[in-house]
Order: structure tokens, then sequence, then C-alpha cells
């Protein structure tokens, strides 16, 4: 089976979104506080490659597509709670 790339999962995340623009415009409103354009889809895709990590979750939350697929590099356990720590610190 072919391992799928970050760029094959944006690919995935703007098929399922209905394009570039569609996808720009669905995480601007996920987001609120960041636009997120066209243009900054465009250049994940062709430009850089990847899309920064700190959108994936977004990008998940919207079109399906899974932040370790997107950006495979990240610890994504610890966001789903499912990351093995060696310890646990206290805040006191």
């Amino acid at each position: 089976m072919k391992q799928v790339t970050p760029v094959d999962a944006l690919r995935m995340a703007i098929k399922k979104a209905g394009g570039q623009s569609a996808l720009a415009r669905r995480l601007s409103e996920q987001k609120q506080s960041a636009r997120i354009s066209t243009a900054n889809v465009w250049n994940w895709l062709h430009r850089d490659l990847k899309v920064p990590a700190e959108h994936c979750p977004d990008i998940e939350a919207v079109t399906g597509v899974k932040c370790e697929e997107l950006y495979p590099n990240a610890n994504w356990g610890v966001l789903r709670g499912t990351a093995k720590t060696e310890g646990r610190s206290e805040l006191s």
C-alpha cells in the first residue's frame, strides 16, 4: 500500500473542502482570529509542500483528513491524549 505524503493529504483536504478557495474560507471561519487566504493554501501545496502544524487540527476538523497525514513529524498523540510519557511532572 502506498504511503500518503503530506502533499497527498493536503490534496485530499482540498478536494473534500471543494477546492483551495473553499478550504481557505472554511479555515478562516474555523479560526476566526486568523484569515487563511487561497494564496496560503496554494503556497502550502506548491511552495512549502506541507501545511504548518498549527493549521492541521483545523484542517482535520473541517475535512476529516488526519493531522498525522498532513504533518507526520509532529507528536499528535499529545493532542489526542494517546502519547506515552516517560514521567510526569508536578505543577506546584
